[in-house]
């Protein structure tokens, strides 16, 4: 079977833009630069999108930076957007089974670094904390949210876990002898500081 998305970790994670201040004081303008509306998993080309639940492919198309896209939708009417595919496996309109492959990761549009897909979830209602966050995609407009959430909530792993992530990295610290509180700690500086 081939290896699925959800093997791979997380290299650029969602980021809500951050408010602009301006002489010290935080203004209702957001830094669109500082956010990221989805996450990247950095993937060998070809690898399978395939998810565990039934959805709908909505569309497919094909964009100057995100490459070739994928939009399908759940049950609770959200967009899942899957970008930089190297190949499109079902037609629009195809209800996708749990275990079907939808598409292969690759490295298509101008604004890749390299093989990778981009997950983003669309929403139609806003997440608290979250209104902000926009998005327009082609013909879907709502809110994003963060798709490691999105994917937690229907017990899906979407990587590794910060002990994973700790001995991945870092393998000379015997991680098992700390607190698991440490490793997320450290996980989470060390991301602050690589992304």
């Amino acid at each position: 079977m081939k290896q699925s998305i959800f093997d791979y970790e997380t290299t650029n994670p969602f980021r809500s833009m951050k408010k602009i201040r301006i002489n010290g004081k935080l203004t209702d303008l957001y830094d669109k630069v500082k956010g990221h509306t989805g996450i990247d998993k950095l993937t060998p080309t070809g690898t399978a999108v395939i998810l565990p639940f039934e959805t709908t492919v909505k569309e497919l198309e094909i964009f100057p930076g995100m490459g070739k896209v994928v939009f399908l939708e759940d049950d609770q009417k959200n967009i899942l957007v899957f970008a930089h595919l190297s190949e499109f496996l079902l037609r629009e309109g195809t209800k996708v089974q749990p275990g079907d492959i939808v598409a292969l990761t690759g490295n298509t549009g101008s604004q890749t670094s390299g093989p990778h897909v981009h997950i983003e979830i669309i929403t139609e209602k806003p997440t608290k904390g979250l209104e902000f966050m926009t998005r327009t995609l082609g013909k879907y407009k709502g809110y994003n949210i963060d798709p490691e959430e999105y994917f937690k909530k229907k017990k899906i792993k979407t990587g590794l876990t910060d002990t994973e992530w700790c001995e991945k990295h870092i393998p000379e610290v015997p991680w098992r002898d700390f607190d698991i509180g440490l490793h997320t700690a450290f996980r989470k500086l060390a991301e602050r500081i690589l992304y």
